[in-house]
């Protein structure tokens, strides 16, 4: 998901299952893309949907999923990559979509389907993109002190409170 189509997402567009269907897979309905066609996410992770819903109850009577900026969202970016002592000009707002489809193609094996699932026009530039995040995955992993390892580690158990 690019973080502009993130921005413009609103609830209307966001399907959700009950929390007792059996079923646990979630649709986003993305009217307009940078391609220009509609298309459609699946969202099959169960904590991400979980999240979805505590969020949903806590935004009831906004149109937006989320309420913020691409300004805000530049900052927030940011912040983290200092919290963390990570140097911030390695990372921008594309830098969620590189590592979301780095994360698919790590948990799935599969370049053809992080493709799909990423709505990439060609396997070439998914490749390249891809090849840049575990680049950069790497690099993070050989230079990163003990302290910035357990930043890390205590960030990423908080982000999920976050919401």
């Amino acid at each position: 998901l690019r973080v502009g189509e993130g921005l413009n997402a609103t609830w209307k567009s966001l399907f959700l299952p009950d929390e007792a269907d059996p079923v646990q897979e979630g649709t986003l309905h993305l009217p307009r893309t940078k391609r220009g066609e509609q298309q459609y996410i699946p969202i099959t992770d169960r904590r991400l949907l979980a999240l979805l819903r505590k969020h949903r109850r806590r935004r009831l009577g906004h149109r937006h999923i989320f309420g913020t900026t691409y300004q805000r969202v530049r900052k927030l970016i940011a912040q983290a990559a200092e919290a963390m002592l990570l140097p911030a000009e390695w990372f921008r707002s594309h830098s969620w979509r590189r590592g979301g489809a780095t994360w698919i193609l790590q948990q799935t094996k599969s370049v053809d389907y992080t493709v799909v699932l990423g709505r990439w026009a060609s396997v070439l530039s998914a490749r390249r993109y891809l090849k840049q995040g575990e680049a950069l995955l790497a690099r993070l992993l050989a230079e990163m002190s003990e302290e910035t390892r357990l930043r890390v580690a205590a960030l990423r158990s908080r982000v999920w409170e976050l919401f």
